[in-house]
């Protein structure tokens, strides 16, 4: 599932309160955009990043676990103390704090620790059996001692409950977060109907069932059933009788009792980042469904604050872009309050969804003298990071995926005929631009006469990318059919490692698709860069190398196109092209970081395509700042900046691949970082071409 993989670890949404170094935002329709802090930040990476110090205290925590050593529990209180001011107050470093203590302690001082029910419950679950839930969980998070499996999104999921139950469920939570007085400020009480949305591992609806009483009535909606199934037992171990646990869906809350309360915490930001319109159309339309015509609907998260002193890990969504989706769906702001200085609490009055009129660009677009406001009546999401609906594993998709695993293995040819009938089929409806057209290049392939494949196979990339999957009797094309659509499951000896490599087959079954021009229109992309013989290129996140290869044809052997990916593999892939087809210094792969392109040498331009969408919602403040500055440092006074990604698209439109960013998000961010908009493209209805040039005061400094 989805939000499994993500994680659901993701605790925290944001956007800084006028006095906070955020800009002041006008309206519920506009947001003036006055610094180079991104808007949404969907902190997967970051919310726990691991370090050094993280790693140390991981270790001195198993040490005290495993070996009884007091020394090591001392030192990783120590540890965590100097960790938790300069690098989240609120996420796994004051859980594992308390979890130390919670050892230490004799029974006395744990009976302290877990006054009631529900932490009972929570400490009971990790330490059982000598802590045997605490070890998995340090064992899964940094990989201390890898477990086999053969189910990789099992994995995931068991990893993603353990992150939420200890990071949400943290007996030190109200603490950072002053729980209690959110439920103050939500006036929950005795006889109200709560739904909380995303409940489990139920932290606030023990809260909510207490407030109601047991003439209330809380609803415990969540789409996880492993959460589920700890949130019942919980329920159970303390005997409540006003809460009930509702299966729901990504698309439904599923509960039909009529609501006071409509409540999300920490959430909003995988609605707003990671559902498809289609599925938050109908997730927004089953909590109106519920809403008495007096209720709320309120949104607890948590907001981005650049004050040095206040340290923040996580994700964040600006509460402006909240404020105007919401209203597009038919919620007025009632309420917006703070719980602390970066949390806020908005809530929502519901009233008439809005006429909608226009078309999505007259809806969504920056304006003003200096196109730095972006106004929005909209309902879309100004980002979407579809790194799996770009390609969701649809019934259609997986059967065709079986038709051809079937064939490479069997050599049955009906089986093949069948899987290109099923992808010329369910292309046009769900995926015009993804790893379909890939998959069906080579269900074609085994259709062709020798003559056919021959020429097929002409366009020298195109051989390489066949050779890479071919070889050993087709074992990566196998491989990755099996990953993908969990087909004659593999087992993976660290399932981190497995996810790795899923995600690197796809990257190579996308980019280099043979059919690629014919959806992007490449051809017309690499015109309108107006490349000449001798120039300097850096390809930032190249993948396998499907534009380093065609910019060092254009610039000749006197140019330089430097291949940078963080990923090892795709360097080496390059590496292996160069070294084939005798580039020699002409292309250079390396081995880049997520803050720094590690280029030294003066270039002509620097070339992003379908990456800075994942830059701005997924890199923290100050690593897409270095980044940033890493291009700007060696980029020529007159060189260029070429951001290409995917558009939001109408309604009824199908985007050729998931993930979207809207331009003027890019383009208000890259003012703030230097750069002025001197060219804009777009050749496809969902996919743009920007260019940028430095301003004139940045080029006078070099960058």
């Amino acid at each position: 599932m989805k939000r499994t993989i993500l994680g659901l670890a993701v605790w925290s949404l944001a956007v800084c309160l006028p006095g906070w170094g955020q800009p002041v935002l006008p309206t519920a329709d506009a947001i003036h955009v006055t610094s180079s802090v991104s808007l949404i930040h969907l902190g997967i990476y970051d919310s726990m990043e691991e370090n050094e110090d993280a790693r140390l205290a991981a270790t001195q925590i198993m040490t005290l676990l495993t070996k009884d050593d007091r020394q090591a529990g001392q030192q990783a209180l120590e540890t965590l103390r100097q960790l938790t001011p300069t690098e989240s107050f609120g996420t796994e470093f004051t859980a594992l704090n308390w979890f130390t203590r919670y050892y230490l302690a004799n029974a006395a001082e744990r009976a302290q620790m877990t006054p009631d029910a529900y932490t009972r419950h929570y400490a009971a679950f990790f330490a059982a059996d000598t802590f045997a839930v605490l070890k998995e969980y340090l064992n899964a998070r940094y990989r201390f001692n890898p477990q086999e499996t053969a189910d990789l999104q099992t994995a995931a999921e068991r990893l993603g409950l353990l992150e939420d139950l200890l990071l949400f469920n943290n007996p030190d939570r109200n603490a950072w977060e002053h729980s209690d007085a959110v439920l103050d400020m939500l006036k929950v009480k005795a006889g109200d109907h709560v739904v909380d949305v995303a409940a489990a591992p139920g932290y606030f609806t023990f809260k909510f069932a207490a407030r109601v009483g047991p003439t209330g009535r809380v609803h415990a909606s969540d789409p996880r059933q492993k959460h589920l199934d700890y949130l019942t037992e919980a329920i159970r171990a303390a005997g409540l009788a006003n809460v009930d646990t509702v299966a729901a869906s990504l698309n439904d809350i599923k509960v039909e009792d009529a609501a006071d309360l409509v409540f999300m915490s920490s959430y909003y930001t995988i609605v707003y980042c990671t559902d498809m319109e289609m599925v938050k159309d109908q997730f927004m339309a089953s909590i109106r469904k519920v809403l008495k015509p007096d209720g709320v609907l309120a949104i607890l998260n948590d907001q981005y604050v650049e004050k040095a002193d206040t340290p923040y890990r996580g994700s964040f969504v600006t509460k402006q872009l909240v404020v105007s989706q919401l209203k597009h769906y038919g919620f007025e702001l009632s309420g917006d309050q703070q719980a602390n200085p970066q949390r806020y609490l908005l809530t929502f009055k519901k009233v008439d969804v809005p006429p909608v009129s226009g078309t999505l660009a007259d809806r969504v677009k920056a304006v003003g003298d200096d196109q730095d406001t972006i106004q929005i009546a909209s309902k879309a999401s100004l980002l979407h990071l579809g790194s799996l609906d770009s390609f969701d594993i649809t019934e259609g998709g997986k059967r065709a995926a079986r038709d051809l695993l079937s064939y490479l293995v069997t050599k049955e040819i009906g089986t093949v005929r069948d899987a290109l009938d099923v992808y010329k089929r369910i292309i046009p409806d769900e995926n015009f631009g993804g790893e379909y057209t890939a998959l069906e290049w080579f269900c074609e392939y085994f259709l062709a006469t020798p003559a056919q494949q021959q020429a097929m196979l002409k366009e020298r990339l195109t051989a390489s990318y066949f050779e890479f999957f071919a070889a050993d009797e087709f074992a990566v094309l196998k491989e990755y059919l099996q990953r993908k659509y969990h087909l004659e499951g593999l087992k993976d000896a660290d399932p981190t490692k497995g996810q790795d490599r899923e995600r690197l087959l796809e990257d190579f079954i996308l980019f280099n698709n043979p059919k690629r021009e014919s959806w992007e229109r490449t051809s017309k992309i690499l015109q309108v860069l107006k490349l000449k013989p001798g120039q300097a290129i850096a390809d930032v996140g190249c993948g396998p190398g499907y534009y380093s290869f065609r910019f060092a044809d254009i610039v000749g052997p006197t140019g330089r196109i430097y291949a940078l990916d963080t990923n090892g593999q795709h360097v080496q892939y390059v590496s292996s092209l160069v070294a084939k087809y005798g580039y020699g210094k002409a292309v250079v792969p390396i081995i880049s970081q997520y803050d720094d392109i590690c280029v030294k040498e003066p270039i002509d331009m620097a070339f992003l395509c379908s990456l800075y969408h994942i830059i701005y919602a997924c890199s923290s403040e100050k690593v897409k700042d270095a980044f940033v500055k890493s291009i700007r440092d060696v980029l020529k006074p007159d060189g260029s900046l070429v951001i290409i990604d995917n558009a939001l698209v109408e309604d009824q439109q199908l985007p050729y691949h998931g993930p979207y960013i809207a331009k003027e998000l890019i383009i208000t961010q890259m003012k703030h970082y230097g750069f002025r908009l001197v060219e804009s493209h777009q050749f496809i209805p969902q996919r743009y071409v920007l260019i940028f040039k430095l301003d004139s005061a940045e080029a006078r400094r070099g960058g």
